[in-house]
C-alpha cells in the first residue's frame, strides 16, 4: 500500500538547494525545490524566516508516492483568503493555514482560487513538512511532479518596428513611483510597455540622491514630482507628510495665524527687504512656503522636518530651509502649503501609488567591486537600500512592485540579499515572482543579465515575464540553485526568434568618428536608419 503525498512548505523549508526528506523507511530527494528564504544556506534569511508566522505554510502541486507505514501523525491545514495586514485574531484555529501556492519556476508565490478548504495531512515530526494523503493500493513506487502556476506567459514581443505602441483607448491612469530612479530609464521603459498594452501608466514621483540624474529626469518628465534626496529621508518625509495632511486637511483647522518668522542671521546680513510699517527691524515676513523635506539640507547637523521659506521682499535665490519648530507662528502658511500640496499630490499618501519600481544601488553587490563586504553585506549602507525599498513598499502598499538588480544579488553571501527581497514581499502577503532576464534576448545590442522581482497585491494578478524574442546564447549563467529562475522557453516549446542584435545594428548609422576637439553638442545623421533598432531609437513620437 502506498499513499500519494502533496507537499506544503514553510518559509524556511522552501530552500534553493537539494533537500533530503527522511521517513521511517525511505528517503526522498528533491533537487528542484527552489528558493524563498533558506535558514540553512543564508544567515540573513534565517532571521527573516523568523518573522513569518510559524503556522503559515505554502501549498504546492509537487507530489510523489510513499509507503503507508511512513505516516506519523495528523494535522489540519485551512485555506484562507490572502489579505494585507491580516490580524492574528482573525486566523483559523487549525494547526496550520495557507493562502498562496509555491511554484518552483521563478520562485513563484501566487494566489489560489478562493475557498475554505480543510485538509487532513500527515507530518513527520523530525522535518516539519506536510503531506496531503490520498491512500491507494499499488505494487510499484510512483513519483511525479506537476505544476501549472507558471505555464501562462506573455506572448513574444514583435520586432522594434512593430512594437512601437499606437494610441488607443486607455484604461484608467495608474500612478508610478520610481525609487533610485537615476535619469528615469526603468520607469520610462515600464510606462512604454504599459502603453503598448493600452495601460496609461504615468510616473508621478521619482526619488534619487544624485542631483544631476534628478535634473535630467525632470527635464524629460516635467509632469513628475522629482525629489533629490536619499530614500531613507523620503520615507521619513512620507510619514511626516501624512501627519501634516491629517492635521491641516482632514482635521481642517479653521484658525488663522500671522505669517511672520524671525529670519536667520545669514539672511539678515545679506538682505535689505522692503518692510511693512508694522514689521520691526529685526524681523522678516514670510511670503510663503515653497517646498518640504526631511533631513539636513543645509548640513547644520540637525535633522528633521524642514520647509523652504520664501521671504517677503526677497527673490527665490534667498530662500532658506527652516525647521518646522521655528515656524510655530506661521500656521496659516503651513496650512496653505499642505492643502495645496495635498490637492496636487506633491507627495504620495498610502493608497495613492499603483506601481513602485526601482533598482537599489548595486555597487556593494556587483562582483566588479573587489572590496565588497562578502561576509556581512547589510553592513554596507548601499546594500541596506534593499531594506529601505521594501520599507517604502510596506508603507505605501502599492498594487504592483518591480525591483531590479544585478545577478550577483543571487550570488553574494549565497544570495542572501535576493532571498531577503523575495521573503520580505511574501511576508507582507504580496504575491511574488523572481526572474533572470538577458536584455539581448529582447532586441538590445548588449547581453546585460539582470534580476527582476515582481510583487502583486493579493487583489491583483501577478504579472508574468515575457518570453525571449531574439536568439541569444545565455552567458554568465546564474548560480545552479537559481537556474529555474532564468526566463526561457521550456524544452520543446515552439518558438520563433529573431537574430540577435549586434553593435553594428545599433551604431552603423552614426556619423564618422569625431576628434577629441569636437565642440558641437548636436550632429545630424548623414544617412537614413538601417535597422529596426535604429528606426526605433530615432523615433521622437514616444
Amino acid at each position: 500500500n502506498y499513499f500519494r503525498v502533496q507537499w506544503f512548505y514553510r518559509a524556511e523549508d522552501t530552500v534553493s538547494t537539494e533537500i533530503k526528506i527522511s521517513f521511517r523507511s525511505c528517503t526522498i530527494s528533491y533537487p528542484d525545490l527552489c528558493c524563498f528564504c533558506s535558514a540553512h544556506h543564508a544567515k540573513v534569511m534565517k532571521q527573516e524566516a523568523a518573522f513569518h508566522d510559524e503556522r503559515r505554510v505554502f501549498y504546492s502541486t509537487v507530489m510523489n508516492d510513499n509507503p503507508i507505514d511512513c505516516i506519523i501523525s495528523k494535522v489540519s491545514v485551512t485555506q484562507i483568503s490572502p489579505k494585507l495586514g491580516l490580524k492574528s485574531n482573525s486566523l483559523p484555529r487549525s494547526d496550520f493555514y495557507f493562502d498562496m501556492e509555491y511554484c518552483v519556476d521563478y520562485s513563484t508565490f501566487h494566489n489560489l482560487p478562493p475557498g475554505k478548504v480543510l485538509f487532513v495531512l500527515i507530518m513527520d515530526a523530525n522535518i516539519s513538512v506536510f503531506i496531503h494523503i490520498n491512500i491507494y493500493s499499488d505494487n510499484s513506487f510512483k513519483s511525479y511532479s506537476s505544476s501549472n502556476c507558471c505555464k501562462e506567459v506573455f506572448p513574444s514581443t514583435p520586432a522594434f518596428s512593430a512594437n512601437i505602441p499606437s494610441f488607443g483607448t486607455y484604461q484608467a491612469e495608474l500612478t508610478l513611483l520610481d525609487l533610485y530612479s537615476g535619469c528615469g530609464g526603468m520607469s520610462t521603459g515600464l510606462c512604454l510597455g504599459a502603453k503598448a498594452s493600452s495601460i496609461d501608466l504615468v510616473t508621478k514621483w521619482a526619488v534619487d540622491s544624485d542631483k544631476s540624474a534628478s535634473k535630467s529626469l525632470k527635464l524629460n518628465h516635467p509632469e513628475a514630482h522629482v525629489r533629490n534626496e536619499a530614500a531613507d529621508d523620503f520615507l521619513r518625509l512620507l510619514k511626516e507628510w501624512e501627519k501634516l495632511c491629517k492635521r491641516y486637511v482632514v482635521d481642517n483647522l479653521e484658525r488663522t495665524y500671522p505669517s511672520r518668522f524671525r529670519a536667520s542671521e545669514a539672511v539678515m546680513k545679506n538682505a535689505s527687504p522692503a518692510k511693512d510699517a508694522d514689521t520691526s527691524a529685526d524681523e522678516l515676513e514670510v511670503s510663503g512656503l515653497v517646498d518640504v523635506c526631511y533631513g539636513d539640507p543645509c548640513n547644520t547637523g540637525n535633522r528633521g522636518l524642514k520647509f523652504k521659506v520664501r521671504w517677503k521682499g526677497y527673490s527665490a535665490s534667498d530662500d532658506t530651509w527652516e525647521p518646522i519648530e521655528g515656524l510655530s507662528n506661521c500656521q496659516e502658511c503651513i496650512q496653505e502649503f499642505v492643502i495645496k500640496g495635498f490637492r496636487s499630490k506633491i507627495l504620495p499618501l498610502r493608497g495613492d501609488v499603483d506601481v513602485i519600481c526601482g533598482g537599489p544601488p548595486c555597487q556593494g553587490i556587483s562582483g566588479y567591486n573587489r572590496f565588497r563586504n562578502v561576509d556581512s553585506p547589510l553592513d554596507d549602507e548601499r546594500n541596506r537600500q534593499i531594506v529601505v525599498f521594501m520599507d517604502i513598499v510596506e508603507y505605501l502598499k502599492p498594487k504592483f512592485v518591480l525591483m531590479e538588480n544585478v545577478v550577483d544579488i543571487l550570488r553574494l553571501d549565497k544570495g542572501s540579499l535576493g532571498r531577503y527581497a523575495l521573503s520580505r514581499l511574501v511576508h507582507m502577503k504580496y504575491q511574488a515572482r523572481l526572474g533572470i532576464i538577458a536584455a539581448g534576448c529582447y532586441g538590445l545590442p548588449q547581453f546585460r543579465l539582470r534580476v527582476f522581482l515582481w510583487g502583486a497585491h493579493p487583489s491583483e494578478k501577478l504579472p508574468q515575464f515575457p518570453l525571449p524574442t531574439h536568439d541569444v546564447i545565455i552567458r554568465y549563467w546564474p548560480p545552479p540553485e537559481f537556474e529555474r529562475n532564468t526566463v526561457a522557453y521550456e524544452e520543446g516549446q515552439p518558438r520563433q526568434l529573431e537574430d540577435a542584435l549586434l553593435l553594428r545594428d545599433a551604431i552603423s548609422d552614426l556619423p564618422p568618428v569625431v576628434s577629441n576637439n569636437e565642440v558641437r553638442e548636436e550632429m545630424t545623421y548623414e544617412k537614413p536608419p538601417e535597422t529596426d533598432f535604429q528606426r526605433y531609437i530615432r523615433s521622437s513620437k514616444y
